[in-house]
């Protein structure tokens, strides 16, 4: 071999040469024993012999590009926003540290050597420790979206279908991101019939028998929030769960714990929701970073949730964050089981149509004098296989039934949450009768600021017609009866309330907040501008009908 080959270093090849080599890695022999596969699963075996890389000064770029490669097909290592992430044996995540990849991983995996003179005047390979700065930058990356190692976007105890009615095998599936760990074979009918999911349904139905669900729809809304616990991850969007009752002992904690149990396996840490948007965006940023199936939050009492972070958990698949010490942006996937337990507690403004609201009541004063010999948290612990297959039969069951594509449409459309619908709401609708959101239907109708410009727009719709109309002009109509219901209905919305009287630019703050909302047959929407003023418009649109188009600015 001459010096100049002898120099050829994979710190100094080109991109191309790199991919070779990679694929050369991956067919080799000794790369085959460790099982470097497309979707890889974990083993402790070690490599009969490991990867060469050879290092130079000066291209250090080349040379990480490579070992993310041989990373990205061990099977031991996914990123997840902007952490290099492992899964043990035991199937916990843990976040990688650069002392512990360069001393215990990359040192096991790959031999690093060095091209060094010799004592016969030519050349040598000299094996050296990993490099630190490889490990460093491993760790450390701050934009994965390019990286080749494997994201991961939830891991799961047990098995699940995809939207599709697919169930994903164990290990890690490529095409929705989730890491399967579970041994169990799933023993479910391959053409399950009706009566197949009403049997499934009676065992969940046996170990929340305890729980006291106020009325039938809070039940059913119960049995909903147990599949969606068990098919989060596989979900884009799902409603958060919230459970109230008018006081303590109302077995709210216990059903939060149940239906925890479909998502994970054991005990969840509770915590208590903070009380501010800052501290809840940095706890959820923090938990979501972890890949936590589940986030339970209790002690919310007499308490309106309004969150902008919590509404995004439930309708964004993704959740963008700015990480600590650092300009860039990373998206943090949301798929994780979400419940909020409280006394009094309730939501408002845009978190209505978020929540899967959930309700229970004794319907006693001392609900903690009476006696259950039945432990429902151990017979889930248990019993969590035949459980789980009692959901994946209840869904497959609903998904292949000749009366799914009709069925679906007896029930009002709730957007954002198509899949949920399809896997969670509707399976349990179609068995029971009953529609499990039907608390979040009617939160929405009595939404107060759904009410609010309900009464709103039908006054206006009443006085001005659909006439292109100044908040000067509305305000002057109201103040000439300031005892008539235009004027109520206006107070709440266009107060100045430093002067107390009603004020154009307050009310045309509130106008802009609801451009283009719709209320029982009315929408609201902007016109042109009178005089350099601008004008509002109430018209009457039907369901599904386009908004049309804005009238040419006109003088007055």
């Amino acid at each position: 071999m001459t010096n100049q080959q002898q120099n050829e270093t994979v710190s100094n090849a080109n991109q191309s040469e790199i991919d070779m080599l990679a694929r050369q890695s991956e067919h080799s022999e000794s790369i085959q024993a460790q099982g470097f596969q497309d979707s890889p699963t974990p083993t402790s075996n070690l490599h009969k012999k490991k990867v060469r890389v050879q290092v130079s000064a000066g291209n250090s770029n080349q040379q990480f590009k490579l070992v993310e490669k041989v990373l990205s097909k061990n099977g031991f290592y996914y990123s997840s926003a902007d952490e290099l992430i492992t899964i043990g044996s035991d199937k916990k995540i843990s976040i990688s540290n650069s002392i512990a990849l360069q001393v215990n991983d990359l040192s096991r995996l790959i031999e690093f050597v060095q091209v060094v003179p010799d004592k016969k005047g030519g050349f040598e390979d000299k094996i050296i420790n990993p490099p630190r700065l490889i490990a460093d930058a491993l760790v450390g990356l701050n934009d994965r979206s390019s990286s080749p190692i494997p994201r991961i976007n939830a891991v799961v105890d047990h098995h699940l279908f995809d939207v599709n009615g697919n169930l994903l095998k164990s290990g890690y599936n490529k095409d929705s991101g989730i890491y399967v760990s579970s041994d169990h074979t799933p023993v479910i009918p391959n053409k399950p019939t009706k009566d197949d999911a009403i049997k499934a349904l009676e065992k969940i139905k046996k170990i929340i028998r305890t729980i006291y669900f106020d009325v039938p729809e809070d039940h059913a809304a119960g049995l909903c929030a147990i599949l969606t616990a068990s098919i989060r991850p596989v979900l884009e969007t799902a409603p958060l769960i919230v459970i109230s009752s008018p006081s303590k002992g109302a077995s709210k904690g216990l059903f939060g714990k149940i239906s925890s149990r479909f998502a994970e396996n054991k005990p969840q840490k509770v915590a208590i929701l903070a009380g501010n948007e800052d501290e809840i965006q940095k706890d959820l940023v923090s938990r979501l970073r972890k890949v936590e199936p589940v986030m339970f939050y209790d002690e919310v009492t007499n308490k309106e949730i309004d969150s902008p972070a919590l509404r995004s958990l439930a309708t964004s698949p993704e959740m963008s964050c700015r990480m600590l010490g650092s300009n860039t942006l990373v998206e943090l996937s949301t798929r994780t089981y979400v419940v909020i337990l409280g006394i009094g507690v309730s939501v408002k403004a845009d978190m209505t149509r978020r929540v899967l609201a959930i309700h229970m009541d004794p319907h006693c004063e001392f609900p903690e004098a009476k006696h259950f010999d039945y432990e429902p948290l151990k017979d889930v612990e248990k019993n969590r296989d035949e459980l789980i297959d009692a959901v994946l039969t209840i869904q497959r069951a609903y998904l292949q039934s000749g009366d799914h594509d009709n069925f679906k449409g007896t029930l009002p459309a709730i957007g954002s949450f198509e899949d949920w619908n399809k896997m969670c709401r509707l399976p349990i609708a179609w068995l029971t009768g009953i529609d499990p959101a039907t608390r979040m239907l009617d939160n929405l109708k009595d939404d107060p600021e759904r009410n609010t410009c309900d009464r709103i727009f039908k006054m206006w719709s009443a006085a001005f017609g659909d006439k292109q109309t100044t908040t000067k002009q509305v305000i002057e109509k109201a103040n000439k009866d300031p005892d008539g219901d235009f004027f109520d209905f206006l107070k709440p919305v266009a107060t100045n309330f430093k002067s107390g009287k009603l004020d154009t630019t307050v009310f045309g703050k509130w106008l802009g907040r609801f451009n283009g909302k719709r209320v029982n047959g009315l929408i609201l929407t902007k016109g042109s501008k009178i005089h350099g003023d601008r004008t509002w418009r109430v018209i009457p649109i039907a369901d599904n009908e386009t908004l049309p188009p804005p009238e040419t600015e006109e003088a007055e």
